[in-house]
């Protein structure tokens, strides 16, 4: 992921971490709070969650909180990614 647009990266041990990175992005959040967003988990969950932008930081503080994996964040035509980690990082990245 480093090598796309708008790649960033922070240790974020809490959703207020996770939150916070995403504010202080302006580039990741026009994009993550700009349409539907669609979610993977990568074990626990197995079905595709797609969801408006206006619930994206309620469920994200419910999945960090809840469900101990690695949860990816996308955009329909998968154009952008967050990775929300269990190791407590995220990062971001765009493809245009």
């Amino acid at each position: 992921m480093r090598g796309l647009k708008d790649y960033a990266t922070a240790y974020c041990p809490s959703f207020a971490g996770a939150r916070s990175f995403i504010d202080a992005n302006p580039a990741a959040k026009k994009r993550i709070l700009g349409g539907e967003i669609c979610y993977l988990g990568d074990s626990l969950t197995s079905a595709e969650v797609k969801f408006a932008p206006e619930y994206f930081y309620n469920f994200l503080k419910f999945i960090m909180e809840q469900v101990p994996e690695h949860h990816y964040f996308f955009s329909p035509t998968a154009r952008w990614l967050l990775l929300v980690a269990m190791e407590k990082y995220v990062e971001f990245a765009a493809l245009d």
